[in-house]
C-alpha cells in the first residue's frame, strides 16, 4: 500500500540563509503508523541535522510504481490513470479505475508505460490520462533483515 507524506524542513542554503521546503513523497508501508515511522527515519538518514515535520499523511489511490527506460532523475512523476475493462453478470462493461506511478520523460512515454501495464493487470483495458504531479520521490523501505537464529550452545555435561 502507498501512502502520499508531505514534509516541510529547514534548510540552510549556500548563502547561509534559511529556507522552507515543502515535499511530497510516496511511501510503500501497510499504515499510518509505519509510514510516520519510516518518514522519520528516512528523513533524519537523508536530510541530516535538518529540522523537519510531516504536516500530511494520506493513503494513495497509487497502486503500482514504473518507470520509463531510459529516463533520468531529474525526469518528472506522472499519475497515470488506467481503466480495466470487465463485464458484469449481466453483460454491461465495467470500469475500473488503476492507478500508477510512472517517472517518464514525457506524458507521452508515461501513456506508453500505462499501455503495457494495462494489458499485464486485465485482458482489456484503456489508459485514459497521464498528470504531471508533485512528486519528489519514492520511497520503498525494507524492514531490516533478522539474523537467523544461532543454535544455542549446549551447557558441557558433567561426567560422574
Amino acid at each position: 500500500m502507498f501512502f502520499e507524506v508531505r514534509t516541510k524542513r529547514l534548510t540552510v542554503t549556500e548563502r547561509n540563509a534559511y529556507k522552507t521546503v515543502k515535499e511530497l513523497w510516496l511511501f510503500q508501508v501497510e499504515s499510518y503508523t509505519e509510514a510516520e515511522a519510516r518518514v522519520t527515519e528516512f528523513m533524519n538518514k537523508q536530510f541530516k541535522g535538518e529540522d523537519f515535520s510531516i504536516p500530511k499523511i494520506q493513503p494513495s489511490k497509487i497502486q503500482r510504481v514504473e518507470k520509463t527506460d531510459g529516463c533520468a532523475n531529474e525526469d518528472p512523476f506522472y499519475k497515470v490513470k488506467i481503466e480495466l475493462l470487465s463485464k458484469n453478470d449481466k453483460g454491461k462493461v465495467v470500469k475500473d479505475p488503476f492507478f500508477i506511478l510512472v517517472r517518464a520523460e514525457s506524458p507521452e512515454a508515461a501513456i506508453e508505460v500505462g499501455n503495457g501495464v494495462g494489458d499485464e493487470e486485465a485482458p482489456s483495458s484503456e489508459t485514459v490520462s497521464a498528470t504531471k504531479t508533485k512528486f519528489t520521490g519514492v520511497v520503498v523501505m525494507t524492514a531490516p533483515k533478522k539474523e537467523p537464529a544461532k543454535p544455542k550452545a549446549e551447557a558441557p555435561k558433567e561426567e560422574e
